[in-house]
């Protein structure tokens, strides 16, 4: 499925966001992710997952390729979930560790109102790796009444 402007865009943040597995016994996995980014015309998105944290969720996703990566502002609750299969990880680069850090800031600016900035970089977001799926479907996850709704149909 090709990501839609509007979904690249938001996934640019500064946004919350979360990485869903699950094991061979059905058990889920969530982990934080610290950044994404998506191109215009693909249907593949890039998160960033803090690799301290990262052997349960590469090891499911190398067992069963399948993911969920939630995305959510704050303070407007938009939010939208994007289902896929898991292609790539590798380890971040330079300009990737870049982008990683302003996304960072913007997100401790955008969250200040309801957080502390403690809250935010208590966390360990390096090193990192660049994790890329293929996006299958994409789900709004709003309060409202399209909540639940597939996007694009």
């Amino acid at each position: 499925m090709i990501v839609p402007d509007p979904i690249v865009q938001f996934l640019q943040g500064p946004v919350v966001s979360y990485v869903g597995t699950r094991n061979e016994k059905l058990r889920p996995h969530v982990q934080g992710t610290a950044g994404s980014f998506g191109a215009s015309g693909s249907d593949t998105v890039t998160f960033f997952l803090p690799e301290v944290e990262s052997e349960q969720t590469l090891d499911n996703l190398r067992r069963n390729g399948q993911l969920s990566f939630t995305v959510a502002d704050g303070p407007t609750h938009q939010s939208f979930q994007l289902k896929g299969r898991f292609k790539a990880a590798r380890a971040g680069t330079a300009a990737e560790a870049a982008r990683q850090a302003a996304y960072i800031a913007a997100l401790t600016v955008r969250l200040r109102p309801m957080l502390p900035d403690e809250a935010i970089m208590g966390f360990i977001f390096t090193p990192f790796l660049a994790v890329t799926f293929q996006v299958e479907s994409i789900w709004d996850q709003t309060p409202g009444p399209k909540a639940g709704g597939r996007v694009g149909e």
